[in-house]
């Protein structure tokens, strides 16, 4: 009997891969949402990754006045690379499923100022 070699990771990307997109009104919301998050982070880099599609997009922010801008910038970026399937909180992180034209993806947005070194 053959086995079956799935991680968590592959099923959800099965799943995932399955999904409708997310509405217009659904995605409008959720960004809204990480507008506001980017406000409150006291962080003002962020990655947005998908170790997968080795895809690293660094974000940073020159206050908070910035955050609406940011957030329609991310929102512009995501659209680029796919449909978006799923956004949601996790941990101090946003997962972010994107369906493209060879599957579903996970990308992850959080706080990188540890990432950064400026001298």
């Amino acid at each position: 009997m053959a086995e079956i070699g799935l991680n968590l990771y592959d099923m959800n990307q099965q799943i995932m891969s399955s999904q409708k997109p997310m509405s217009a009104e659904m995605i409008h919301n959720s960004i809204a949402g990480i507008a506001m998050w980017f406000s409150y982070e006291i962080d003002k880099y962020f990655m947005l990754l998908c170790h997968e599609e080795r895809d690293y997009t660094l974000m940073r922010f020159k206050g908070n006045k910035h955050c609406y801008e940011g957030s329609q910038k991310l929102k512009e970026a995501l659209e680029n690379r796919g449909e978006i399937l799923a956004i949601d909180y996790e941990d101090r992180a946003y997962a972010i499923w994107i369906k493209k034209e060879d599957g579903a993806f996970l990308y992850y947005l959080f706080p990188y100022d540890t990432g950064v070194i400026e001298v």
